[in-house]
């Protein structure tokens, strides 16, 4: 008797572990869809360095020095475009140069709606985990679109599971492409608000939540005849023939960083960042050999035969609080110490702590290709003030 009394449990067993199996295979099949979207690969040559096989022309800046070396060994270290403003980088071997600076760098910006009803721009002062946003390049010349750019995030979805969503944006769209799918919109960025194609409707509102975004949220793309125009410290358009521009960067093209520099803040700060990577700066042309800060006294330099114009400091925000890899920002540090210390060497600033330069590329430098390696020669050297936005 007491056999068949457990029939009814068993009974009960079986049926559940039954209706689980339909479960389960959903379960998996979405998580094989998953896996499937975001490790399909685009068409078109993946722009950057192959990590898998290759080391970061960067594996070895912590043990540089801050007193640099002789000019004949000043050297471009490491290249990155960031394509989207604030999300992650590429590390690239060469880049052609733009009037906009590298080519791809900072053409898209993310943007959500303001409590005045505009669109404004998103960036790590706002939200950290920006860090965490990973960029793919793949560039298709031959397409309607110039390419893709895959975004991938982490996005806690399925039962608690973490998984990675992605989503694609065209990379270097042709005018007729974006006009028959994308509105002309205003994209606030500082003072400016230029008119930009406005993606939204390629961008997952999922993304929104992972930043910490309530609301809606686009990706906006610059068009080549809406770039904003450079003024202030830049050249103007009648020393250079053309009027300096650039996309979604936060003032000029170019942003140059000196890795004996970065050394010397590291040094004073080790107890709360042992290491502090260049990268938390987001230059562009990252070089190696100068002395430490000898890049404030810069006007114009070589890079490989061409000509730039090294227009002023960049004034730092905390920004660079925010760790890249963890996307967590400390309470203070470098901004603290960086104030302590470099808050007075440019007047203009207001107080505000600079470290890199901002540059513009002169005439001869356009549609060049800048390689890791290119030897660095200082052209001219002189004051800089800073003048605000």
């Amino acid at each position: 008797m007491a056999a068949l009394e457990t029939v009814p449990a068993l009974t009960a067993t079986a049926t559940t572990i039954l209706l689980s199996i339909p479960l389960i295979g959903v379960f998996t099949f979405i998580l094989f869809q998953s896996f499937l979207k975001s490790h399909s690969r685009p068409p078109g040559r993946k722009l950057g360095i192959d990590l898998d096989h290759k080391l970061s022309n960067l594996h070895d800046e912590y043990q540089q020095s801050p007193l640099g070396a002789s000019e004949d060994k000043w050297e471009v270290k490491s290249l990155w475009i960031f394509p989207i403003k604030s999300c992650s980088g590429i590390e690239v071997e060469e880049a052609r140069i733009l009037p906009t600076g590298l080519e791809y760098d900072r053409q898209f910006v993310f943007a959500y709606k303001n409590s005045a009803g505009e669109w404004s721009m998103l960036t790590q002062r706002r939200c950290s985990s920006m860090a965490l946003i990973r960029i793919e390049v793949y560039v298709d010349e031959g397409s309607q679109t110039g390419g893709t750019i895959r975004v991938s995030f982490p996005n806690k979805q399925l039962f608690g599971i973490e998984t990675t969503s992605s989503f694609d944006l065209p990379l270097n769209p042709s005018k007729e492409y974006c006009d028959a799918r994308f509105p002309v919109e205003k994209v606030h960025i500082w003072k400016d608000f230029p008119e930009a194609y406005n993606m939204k409707s390629l961008v997952p509102q999922s993304l929104g939540k992972f930043i910490g975004i309530e609301g809606e949220i686009a990706a906006f793309r610059i068009p080549s005849n809406g770039l904003r125009e450079v003024h202030r410290n830049a050249p103007t358009s009648d020393e250079l023939g053309w009027q300096p521009v650039t996309g979604f960067a936060d003032a000029y093209p170019i942003l140059l960083m000196n890795i004996p520099s970065v050394r010397d803040l590291n040094d004073k700060i080790k107890d709360e960042i042992e290491r502090l990577s260049v990268l938390r700066y987001r230059g562009n042309i990252v070089v190696n050999g100068p002395r430490m800060y000898d890049e404030d006294s810069w006007k114009k330099i070589a890079i490989n035969g061409s000509t730039y114009h090294v227009v002023g400091r960049s004034a730092r925000c905390r920004l660079p609080n925010v760790d890249p890899e963890t996307g967590v920002t400390h309470r203070t540090e470098p901004n603290k110490t960086l104030t302590a210390y470099r808050g007075d060497v440019d007047k203009g600033t207001g107080g505000a702590p600079c470290l890199g330069m901002n540059m513009v590329p002169h005439t001869d430098a356009l549609d060049t290709v800048i390689k890791v390696g290119d030897h660095v020669k200082v052209l001219e050297r002189g004051e800089h003030y800073y003048i605000k936005q």
